[in-house]
């Protein structure tokens, strides 16, 4: 319906300004690198590894996740087997990388509920009770997390393993609950002694998404259309609860695209722009994809790593 000329216009006219699309995502994922940090306990710096190196690391991961069909868990799996690579204990970089994306769903959920309640007042409607009841509905969604991370800070790891033991009695169950039963015990003890560092990592992760609406501004502004900086907020936070809705689907591949026709024609900014801002969005996660996928192989693999360090007896 959108037709090849009209989004041909867009993309046509962009010039050398379409360089700038990918720069954002260079100050966004240096601050989700930053809050990935803040999960290590510290001394971080004990470990000897670089930002640069985390910030790579980082960028693999989402590379994984936005490649494969792993429903954005694959990404994380990765992370941890780099981090045991670059001489990380197991368990201390699952409980960093599990903090983490506590960290970023957290964020995540925080700053869509930003995104929708500056559209209710934006969009001013005349009923009081749908701007109430979105602020009510995030204080719920607040309480249910804060409920989950309780239920973890107590060991429901372990005890959930252990209930499918006792139903099951499969000796490979029994095996992993020793480790599940370790993993429980740091996860505990970071909550217990590192409050602080895992609430600034959710802030900084909240900048991060922020970041994100600066990015769709630039993409805008790049595409010669200009709007506020609220306006690209409530654009960004609602594409991520779209993009959010499709993570079962690689690279959520036509939800992001039909989310963005969907939302300008919304907003009276033409499905036209939708389409061809998805796009431009759509060529930076390829364009870093593709170098995270690249420096991953040169990098080489954990386990082949690893294998090759390894003297043959």
């Amino acid at each position: 319906r959108v037709g090849k000329t009209p989004l041909s216009r867009y993309l046509s006219t962009l010039g050398w300004k379409a360089l700038f699309v990918f720069l954002p995502f260079l100050l966004i994922n240096c601050i989700d690198t930053w809050a990935w940090i803040l999960t290590f306990p510290p001394p971080f710096s004990k470990h000897a590894i670089s930002f640069l190196k985390i910030f790579w690391l980082r960028l693999w991961g989402e590379a994984i996740n936005n490649f494969t069909a792993t429903a954005h868990i694959g990404g994380d799996v990765t992370r941890i087997y780099c981090l045991k690579s670059l001489g990380v204990p197991m368990t201390m970089g699952t409980v960093s990388v599990i903090m983490d994306k506590a960290a970023l769903i957290i964020s995540e959920i925080l700053f869509i509920y930003t995104g929708i309640l500056l559209a209710l007042i934006k969009i001013d409607l005349p009923w009081w009770w749908a701007k109430w009841g979105v602020a009510f509905t995030l204080i719920l969604v607040l309480i249910s997390i804060y409920g989950v991370l309780a239920l973890v800070h107590k060991g429901v790891l372990s005890k959930i393993v252990e209930m499918i033991y006792s139903r099951w009695q499969w000796e490979r169950i029994l095996q992993l609950f020793e480790k599940i039963k370790h993993l429980d015990l740091h996860l505990t003890q970071f909550y217990k002694n590192h409050p602080h560092e895992f609430i600034r990592s959710n802030i900084w992760h909240y900048v991060g998404w922020m970041a994100g609406a600066l990015e769709t501004w630039v993409i805008l502004w790049v595409m010669g259309t200009n709007v506020g900086l609220v306006e690209a907020i409530m654009i960004e936070s609602l594409m991520t609860l779209v993009k959010g809705l499709g993570f079962f689907i690689v690279g959520s591949l036509g939800i992001q695209e039909g989310g963005a026709v969907f939302l300008f024609h919304l907003l009276n900014m033409g499905q036209e722009t939708g389409l061809a801002f998805s796009l431009l969005k759509r060529s930076r996660e390829i364009f870093y994809g593709l170098v995270g996928w690249i420096i991953y192989s040169l990098q080489g693999s954990p386990v082949e790593t690893k294998a090759h360090q390894t003297p043959l007896s």
